[in-house]
Parts: structure tokens; C-alpha cells; sequence
């Protein structure tokens, strides 16, 4: 049921990949791999989004808000292939950014690989802004400054023991606050796992 923690910590070859393909972007792109260098990724979260082979970064607070712009639209660069020396094909990679800062990768065309991460094709690469359908669930709900201070692709659905959560920030290890339709306030952990209500109203959440 907890599958979603399942790996927090980030590999080595997921920062070599991912430094690989930014370095071959142009200079537009190269504030990304600054946040690499500067330690902003701490680790990975696995299962939390209806995004094929999605995963996404979590962060250290203090170097994300160097590096966060609220007003910058969420997009992803698409178009990248990585060759997969298991299956002998070319496989398809995605780097995704909001609010400025790197959010997460997905790889497609195999669900066990063994990536190449110096064999990368950039030739098709095209930035894309995102939709974000889970935000759209919540935002009839919320007022006009939580829309302002809750950054959308920050937003994703979870089902945990039946009941479905929205994810609106990132705490450390994996953790994260989280809300129901009813506006609750809960703070989730994997280690122990736990749901608890968190007494204090959303809009104090978002502008801590």
C-alpha cells in the first residue's frame, strides 16, 4: 500500500544522466544544472503521479529557495532518447521544472533498463507547458491568496488507506502536507507511516 516510498534516496546514475542532457540543452538550461551542483536534489519519490515512468525530486528547502520563481509556468523538455544497453533501444526521456526548479525525469519504452548515460539524443528536444487536472480538482475549493501562494504542479492526487489526499508541498526525507476536499491539513510520513491532521488552516501552511 506504501509502494510510493519505496526508494527515496537519489543514484548516481539518475544525477550523471539527467547533468548529461542539460549539458547538451542550450545556455537557456544552464541555471538547472547549476541547482544540481548546488545540492538542491536530496531524493526521489516514486508512484505519486499518473505520469508513465515518472519520478519526481525532492528537495533541501534552504537551496530551493534560491532557486524557486513562483511565476514561472511548469514545463517539461521532451524529445530525448537515451539508449537502454538491456533492450538495445533508444528509450524516451523527459525532464520536468516548476516554479523554476528541476521537479522530476520520466523514462519511457521499457520498465527494466540499464541506461547508457553518455549515449543521448537531443535532435527532437522541445519544451512544453504543463496542465495540471489535479490542481483543477482543488481549485474551486481555494481561495484567491492560496491560488496565489500554492504553486499547481505542486499538486498531485494520493490514495492512502482508501482516501484520496492532494500533495501541496515537499518536506524532508520524503514526507509531505497534504490536504483532503475538505481542506484538512495533514502532514504524511513513510517512516513510520503515518497520516496526522496538522491544526492549522491552509493558508497558514502556505505562507510559512
Amino acid at each position: 500500500m506504501f509502494g510510493l516510498f519505496k526508494r527515496t534516496k537519489i543514484e548516481t546514475w539518475e544525477i550523471i544522466l539527467l547533468k548529461n542532457v542539460i549539458k547538451k540543452l542550450s545556455t537557456d538550461y544552464f541555471t538547472l544544472e547549476k541547482q544540481i551542483d548546488d545540492g538542491l536534489l536530496r531524493g526521489v519519490l516514486i508512484g505519486l503521479s499518473d505520469i508513465p515512468g515518472y519520478v519526481g525530486f525532492t528537495y533541501n528547502s534552504k537551496i530551493y529557495k534560491r532557486f524557486e520563481h513562483k511565476k514561472e509556468k511548469p514545463y517539461k523538455i521532451t524529445g530525448i532518447k537515451v539508449f537502454d544497453k538491456k533492450s538495445k533501444e533508444k528509450l524516451n526521456y523527459s525532464i520536468y521544472v516548476s516554479a523554476g526548479a528541476l521537479a522530476g525525469y520520466s523514462i519511457t519504452g521499457a520498465k527494466k533498463f540499464d541506461l547508457d548515460v553518455d549515449s543521448i539524443e537531443i535532435e527532437e528536444i522541445r519544451k512544453e507547458h504543463l496542465y495540471n487536472k489535479d490542481y483543477n480538482k482543488i481549485e474551486p475549493f481555494l481561495s484567491v491568496e492560496e491560488r496565489k501562494l500554492l504553486d499547481e504542479m505542486d499538486v498531485y492526487e494520493v490514495i492512502l488507506d482508501g482516501l484520496v489526499y492532494y500533495h501541496i508541498r515537499d518536506m524532508e526525507d520524503g514526507d509531505f502536507i497534504g490536504i483532503d476536499y475538505e481542506k484538512n491539513v495533514y502532514k504524511i510520513t513513510h517512516d513510520p507511516f503515518q497520516i496526522k491532521k496538522i491544526d492549522r488552516k491552509l493558508i497558514d501552511i502556505l505562507r510559512s
